[in-house]
């Protein structure tokens, strides 16, 4: 019965801190505390809106005639093959995705009415905010793109001219109907697809950033039950018993720290995936577009942004886990006893060792991964400038 009140009591976990998640993933039928029915039913719709936009993205690669076209419908081909491999991913790995939410639940009632509690409720919340920024920043560049294509239409409604306006359609994509006869229908599909898109990106972007954050204070609780004994051997006069005290706090501190690589390695083997392509195009510094030039300079900014702050969460990994062979190296290691320091140098070798989220099984997360991928992308991208 106590435990049941504690589950309710936690319930705010779910329904607060994950709540974005939890509205994202479930709308594509991947979040795993749904309703099997309910997910089983938008799982069907998902996957049958990326077999339709599949086969009509290929059959237009098939039959475009005009080179700048096919380089267009190509290139927003590959951006939405990204979103399928990243929402298939999500579906292989929900096993696996269900494990890490439980173990979060589980570490927060075992952390309940502790102050390492609030520590997690700390990186929770910043895992929240930064979930909410990545929603906010998505959606407002969606809607900015569908803006301009709209704004032609809308004002052929209200200020009309003796002819019609030219309509253009937010991406280049063959749909095999009339698009000026049928703009609000074409416009609608792919202000559908473009939002489904969106919301497989945003539930797998927010998610990762939940469970680093989670990691990141897996690691700060670490630092926090190496700073108790600290205070252990600071506060008692230094006997037996405070021997066996601060001991059996290192114990602690050193369960808890496996408990976290344990984390941080079922978390890497879930979001392993390849990285979005970062595609420079002609058209996004020829003017005489504005809605070419729009599209291709957000297409350019998403693909960066995205980048960086992958490989900002993955530098947060690194950094927070090097503090623990910080924290270990600070200890006061003359007021400990052989044993204790045996134990602490355990854990600094393991320390040594920072944790990180590695891509690809090749490529590790950092700011000096995403700082060397943008110039070697701009020097090819000056290359074959000059070579025109």
């Amino acid at each position: 019965m106590a435990h049941d009140c504690q589950v309710r009591e936690l319930d705010y976990f779910e329904k607060r801190y994950c709540k974005l998640n939890r509205i994202c993933l479930s709308l594509i039928g991947l979040w795993p505390y749904s309703a099997p029915k309910k997910r089983f039913f938008r799982k069907l719709v998902v996957n049958g809106t990326f077999l339709v936009i599949l086969i009509v993205q290929i059959t237009s690669i098939i039959t475009v005639d005009d080179f700048q076209l096919l380089m267009e419908v190509i290139s927003n081909f590959v951006l939405y093959l990204t979103c399928v491999l990243m929402y298939y991913n999500s579906l292989f790995n929900m096993p696996k995705i269900s494990q890490l939410l439980e173990l979060i639940k589980q570490d927060w009632l075992e952390k309940e009415n502790m102050k390492e509690f609030e520590i997690m409720k700390k990186y929770a919340k910043d895992g929240r905010m930064y979930s909410l920024m990545i929603i906010m920043l998505t959606y407002g560049l969606i809607f900015l793109v569908m803006s301009v294509s709209a704004i032609p239409y809308i004002l052929d409604i209200y200020f009309p001219l003796n002819q019609t306006r030219f309509h253009t359609l937010p991406f280049s994509v063959e749909l095999f109907i009339d698009t000026e006869k049928y703009y609000c229908l074409a416009f609608f599909i792919i202000f559908f697809t473009s939002s489904l898109s969106c919301i497989v990106v945003v539930g797998n972007y927010t998610l990762f950033a939940v469970l680093v954050y989670h990691i990141c204070g897996m690691f700060c609780v670490v630092r926090n039950m190496l700073d108790d004994v600290v205070d252990v051997t600071k506060e008692y006069v230094y006997d037996r018993n405070t021997e066996d005290i601060a001991y059996a706090k290192i114990i602690r501190s050193i369960k808890y720290h496996k408990k976290t690589l344990e984390f941080d390695s079922i978390f890497n083997s879930s979001f392993e995936q390849g990285l979005s392509i970062l595609l420079l195009k002609n058209s996004a510094f020829e003017y005489e577009n504005i809605r070419e030039t729009i599209s291709s300079i957000l297409n350019i900014i998403v693909n960066c942004g995205i980048l960086y702050m992958k490989c900002h969460l993955g530098q947060k990994i690194i950094d927070h886990s090097v503090l623990i062979f910080d924290k270990t190296f600070d200890m006061p290691w003359y007021m400990l006893s052989k044993k204790s320091q045996m134990l602490l140098c355990f854990m600094m070798m393991r320390s040594l060792k920072p944790c990180y989220f590695v891509l690809a099984n090749f490529f590790i997360l950092s700011i000096k991964f995403s700082i060397s991928v943008i110039q070697t992308t701009l020097s090819y991208a000056m290359v074959m400038y000059s070579l025109q």
